[in-house]
């Protein structure tokens, strides 16, 4: 049977898979938008390509700044609205995701920052491999 079966039969359950389903995508995407940005070639032989690459994941982000930031506006507004007219249950899952959108897009707009920093341990260490 499957877990979409099972849960089938209780609600809460059912949404409980969903909302796992929903922060799993979201955990993966955010891992795929870190690994993308930290894509620079270790050992490119020009700073062009190095340019050419933090360039294009520039552009990258900031694409995705102008899809989350909209996203995450109408989901926080939506968990307001919750939070205002909801029930008692309604109120504290609504905040639960409150919080969790905020953390989600503090951690999309400081990604560049912790990249740049991750960055930066690995160009500093003295790696010898001879």
């Amino acid at each position: 049977m499957d877990s979409l079966e099972k849960a089938a039969k209780n609600p809460d359950n059912l949404r409980d898979t969903k909302v796992r389903r929903k922060n799993c995508l979201a955990a993966v995407m955010t891992a795929f938008y870190c690994t993308l940005v930290s894509a620079t070639p270790v050992f490119a032989s020009s700073d062009s390509v190095v340019q050419g690459i933090t360039k294009g994941t520039e552009e990258v982000w900031k694409l995705l700044i102008g899809i989350v930031a909209p996203i995450a506006a109408v989901a926080l507004a939506l968990q307001v609205i919750k939070i205002i007219w909801g029930g008692q249950r309604a109120a504290e899952e609504a905040k639960s995701a409150a919080i969790k959108i905020v953390v989600a897009i503090a951690v999309v707009l400081m990604a560049p920052a912790i990249i740049s920093a991750v960055r930066g341990w690995f160009q500093q260490a003295s790696w010898s491999f001879g």
